[in-house]
């Protein structure tokens, strides 16, 4: 799976006294990582603000993990994705659309709308003037409307609805699904999002 995508899922709700394990959550479920390497891996799945557009892919985390100095990260990855807290997808399969259906993404931080000083971009954040983020005109309303979703893959038919004109109701969402994953990673990375099971009708 060499072209295939990362992502981390859950929302992180920080450390249990004494602060030996540290909770992400699932929807309603509740899964613990170590104070260790399985928090650290879990966080670099999430990408690195700033390192550009390129693909964040398992190779990408395990790199950036053993210079962080994590040398079994291959292992830890493993681990987290037999737990379901890591997923890896090859974009344009089968597996991508069921991820896409099972899955939701749930906005973070503060939108602040176009940057004067940088046009086309979308400032998020709590400060305008110096906000965490700065994306692509896609990724905001990406971040803007996903949440509102209830799965990434209706997102994406939402999306590309739009796309398609008023009065279109069949669409190819497919094509869609593959602009949308490297926007959530950018959002990931930049803490603007997380991502959550799907939620039912």
């Amino acid at each position: 799976m060499s072209n295939a995508l990362i992502f981390p899922v859950g929302h992180y709700l920080g450390a249990n006294h004494p602060g030996e394990q540290h909770i992400v959550r699932i929807g309603w479920q509740q899964y613990e990582l170590n104070a260790g390497d399985e928090l650290a891996v879990w966080a670099l799945a999430h990408g690195v603000p700033g390192a550009g557009d390129a693909p964040w892919t398992r190779s990408s985390a395990e790199a950036v993990a053993r210079a962080g100095g994590i040398a079994d990260a291959a292992a830890v990855i493993d681990t987290l994705l037999g737990r379901d807290l890591l997923v890896e997808i090859e974009p344009g399969t089968a597996d991508a659309l069921e991820f896409a259906r099972s899955c939701r993404i749930r906005s973070l931080l503060v939108g602040s709308g176009e940057h004067p000083s940088a046009p086309g971009r979308y400032g998020l954040g709590a400060v305008p003037a110096n906000p965490t983020a700065r994306v692509d005109g896609f990724s905001y309303e990406l971040w803007t409307w996903g949440h509102a979703c209830d799965s990434l893959w209706q997102t994406c038919e939402y999306v590309a609805r739009a796309g398609a004109g008023a009065g279109t109701d069949e669409v190819n969402a497919e094509p869609t699904l593959d602009r949308v994953l490297p926007a959530v990673q950018l959002l990931l990375a930049n803490g603007a999002a997380y991502l959550d099971e799907s939620r039912d009708d």
